[in-house]
């Protein structure tokens, strides 16, 4: 794909590539029409060959007439048959296109009768041509069939049925029932207790690809993350499942491995292979001077934590396990000022996705991390609306954030954030987006974490407390543990609100 083509699409809001090369279209349905509608979001497939400046036209001709319809439905002046008539009519003449699937009766005697046919079949499916499936699945990570008891194997081609006909049910029903009914595990008469195995080779390379169909780095950064990612597997072994690793591991791959890594471009190393470089470490051979410098150290340890943090939120893991600090320096990020501010606010105002500005502005004025906008939703408590952040790991992580009357003003409310994390269900991807578009208008120590820093920062020279501050970043307070153990609920959301309100910000 053209850098062009790729630019088009990202800018056109709702629009994404699917992995089988087709282009999707879809957007979250506004509550007060999901039961006209009789759907929870409006999905629209092309097919690859499509030319995209007619996808895109096509999509902003669509978003066009949802717009008037929500703006005729909400208005109150039609009768419910006519409101009902109006969504029939966009439905029909937007999806019911000839590289659409058509919605079919599933309820139809003969079309049950045929979906039961076609399950027994998959049920009964030749256990040999199954094993040989399971053969090839299990050479993909380094294991051989044979090495299997009876009973694994059974409970291997059972499981392998079982998928089959759940992806048969995937199929059936993808576009025939809501978004909330898909969500729902299609039960079957195969129940397989065994846990699923990804080994650490496996994960690097669904990581791997991930990484090259979403991030857009420069081809020098993607062989560094390559090599980090081979180098940590050679440490704690390519086999090993990755619901085995735990933050020891972690913690030894980088005091013993990073910190003790000979530098590349030495010629006595150049020829060595990572095998033997680790063996050399381990009988203490690497001389100080010969050693990797903290800055290198640190890229490294990026790399082996935004594979981390790739487990963590595809659920292949129970825990983010990424949580070792190495330097200062890795720590040590700039924040904005208030021009850098307005520079990025002007910017992102005359975006063509809307959606930058507002996350922006989100980051900006709650001091959230990354990451933890996808672990939050938004709540009231005593009618102050305000994000709750509960998917973390440490207690003081979990915290509750009013939102500044600025962000209210730009229509930040609970159904913001879900239509957002039903947009975006790929976290990563649009705050790496974000990251992108803000990147020129950043110094070398400032990223998106930088809006976390002016948030600290704004804070402080309002004189707002230590201890009320840390409530909302979610630190705890090392010099008063009694203080971040105990006294954190003394701070009221109308005193949070407050602090907040005290952030003033010209945009």
């Amino acid at each position: 794909m053209t850098l062009h083509k790729q630019h088009l699409i990202s800018n056109t809001s709702g629009l994404s590539i699917k992995p089988n090369g087709n282009y999707l279209f879809r957007f979250v349905i506004s509550d007060k029409l999901k039961s006209f509608f009789n759907r929870f979001e409006f999905k629209k497939t092309y097919k690859q060959d499509f030319y995209v400046l007619d996808i895109i036209k096509d999509v902003e001709h669509i978003k066009a007439q949802y717009k008037h319809i929500k703006k005729a439905l909400l208005s109150n002046e039609l009768s419910k048959d006519k409101k009902q008539e109006l969504i029939n009519k966009f439905l029909s003449d937007n999806l019911n296109k000839d590289y659409e699937v058509a919605v079919i009766d599933l309820n139809n005697d003969s079309i049950q009768n045929k979906i039961s046919v076609t399950k027994n079949n998959l049920n009964n499916t030749v256990e040999n041509v199954i094993k040989d499936t399971a053969k090839d699945l299990l050479s993909s990570i380094g294991l051989d069939i044979n090495s299997l008891d009876k009973n694994k194997k059974k409970n291997l081609i059972l499981k392998l049925k079982q998928v089959q006909i759940n992806l048969f049910n995937q199929v059936i029903y993808l576009d025939n029932t809501p978004l909330k009914a898909k969500r729902k595990t299609i039960s079957n008469d195969i129940t397989i207790d065994e846990p699923k195995i990804i080994s650490v080779n496996t994960a690097i390379e669904m990581y791997q690809k991930y990484y090259e169909d979403t991030a857009s780095t420069s081809s020098k950064t993607y062989f560094e993350k390559i090599n980090a990612l081979e180098y940590f597997k050679a440490v704690v072994g390519s086999n090993t499942s990755v619901k085995a690793l735990k933050k020891s591991d972690i913690d030894r791959f980088v005091h013993k491995y990073l910190q003790n890594k000979p530098k590349a471009n030495l010629p006595k190393y150049k020829a060595l292979d990572i095998a033997t470089i680790i063996k050399m470490i381990d009988n203490n051979k690497i001389q100080e001077d010969e050693k990797i410098k903290p800055n290198s150290i640190n890229k490294y340890y990026q790399h082996i934590n935004g594979f981390i943090n790739f487990l963590f939120t595809d659920g292949l893991i129970d825990k983010n396990i990424a949580q070792v600090k190495i330097t200062q320096e890795l720590q040590n990020r700039d924040t904005l000022n208030t021009q850098d501010v307005l520079n990025i606010t002007n910017h992102l105002k005359e975006s063509a996705n809307k959606v930058y500005y507002k996350m922006f502005m989100v980051y900006l004025l709650t001091g959230l991390r990354s990451n933890e906008l996808w672990q939050s939703d938004i709540i009231e408590v005593d009618n102050i609306l305000a994000f709750n952040v509960s998917g973390t790991k440490t207690k003081e992580a979990k915290r509750v954030i009013p939102l500044h009357s600025a962000l209210i003003d730009l229509e930040i409310t609970k159904n913001w954030l879900d239509e957002l994390k039903l947009t975006y269900n790929n976290c990563r991807y649009i705050t790496r987006k974000l990251n992108d578009e803000i990147k020129p208008f950043l110094n070398d120590k400032q990223t998106l974490y930088s809006t976390r820093h002016w948030f600290v920062t704004e804070l402080l020279r309002n004189d707002i407390s230590d201890n009320i501050i840390d409530v909302l970043v979610g630190h705890s307070n090392q010099k008063n543990l009694n203080k971040s153990t105990y006294g954190r609920d003394a701070f009221t959301i109308s005193i949070l609100k407050d602090t907040v309100e005290s952030l003033k910000i010209i945009v």
